[in-house]
């Protein structure tokens, strides 16, 4: 009889204990499936901003070429032709010299006005437009006929080009 009451005793205690360790079991099961569940959102929420990125990028870059394609991944959509040009010129002018313009002196000040900020490039020579879009640039030219090609970007990756012709005639001519 006594090993009988001693044996209850036992699982009586035992009993007490997994009651009282049962909120600590649920609430271990529950940050357990929190954090599953915040991981696989996260992975997931993660693979997407990848593949965002990925076809925003293949979108630029397409862009930068002058093409771009439907975005469903199947091809060109009926009564398309495949490719959609995009405009990507920016404002270029050139306020001085003119094309075909004379000149004695070995250097020549290439002015003109584009989008604020813009990397221009007469021929190798570089500069960037001012908060106005105004730019400069002293050229050195060689004898004879110099061919000017003029090129602005902006930031984005939009550009234009204007190309104009200069003689630097020397005095013995």
């Amino acid at each position: 009889m006594i090993c009988l009451i001693h044996f209850s005793y036992g699982i009586m205690e035992k009993i007490d204990m997994l009651k009282k360790s049962f909120p600590i079991v649920i609430i271990l099961c529950i940050i357990l499936l929190m954090v599953g569940i915040g991981a696989f959102l996260f992975k997931s929420r993660y693979d997407k901003t990848v593949e965002t990125r990925k076809m925003e990028n293949a979108m630029r870059d397409a862009a930068r070429a002058g093409t771009i394609f439907p975005t469903d991944g199947v091809g060109p959509k009926d009564g398309m032709k495949g490719e959609i040009p995009v405009e990507k010129s920016i404002a270029l002018s050139i306020i001085s010299p003119s094309h075909g313009t004379e000149v004695k002196s070995p250097t020549i000040t290439v002015r003109g006005k584009t989008v604020p900020g813009a990397d221009v490039y007469v021929n190798e020579v570089e500069t960037v437009a001012g908060t106005d879009g105004i730019f400069k640039v002293i050229y050195t030219l060689e004898e004879g006929e110099n061919v000017l090609l003029i090129v602005a970007s902006d930031a984005d990756g939009n550009a234009a080009e204007e190309e104009l012709t200069v003689v630097y005639v020397t005095e013995n001519e």
